[in-house]
């Protein structure tokens, strides 16, 4: 049984509802490949362009992507804005007064 498969490249591959269970991908690439209903696959380090997934693929990554995209994405803007904005304004209003001071200075001698 391969347990290990580094560079391989899967191009135009069905591996629908296969069980990768025991086996370590390294810099893999799924070029167009069905992975829907997959086990066992840990995608890190691996490319995939163009392959089909589950939408309720139980992987590390796809469950990161569903946290972090859809309602939960705007949530997340909103508070970064709510963090950030503060901050950025008193940083803008103090280069803007920095920059006007020179300019005044220039301006008049």
């Amino acid at each position: 049984m391969i347990t290990t498969l580094e560079s391989a490249v899967f191009e135009h591959c069905d591996f629908r509802d296969a069980k990768f269970d025991g086996v370590t991908l390294r810099s893999a690439r799924f070029e167009h490949c069905d992975l829907r209903g997959v086990e066992g696959l840990v995608v890190d380090d691996n490319v995939l362009r163009g392959t089909l997934m589950s939408p309720k693929a139980t992987d590390a990554w796809s469950q990161m992507r569903r946290t972090y995209t859809g309602a939960n994405m705007v949530f997340i803007l909103l508070a970064s804005v709510i963090f950030f904005c503060p901050g950025s304004r008193k940083a803008v209003s103090g280069l803007a007064s920095i920059a006007w001071r020179r300019v005044s200075r220039c301006w008049w001698t």
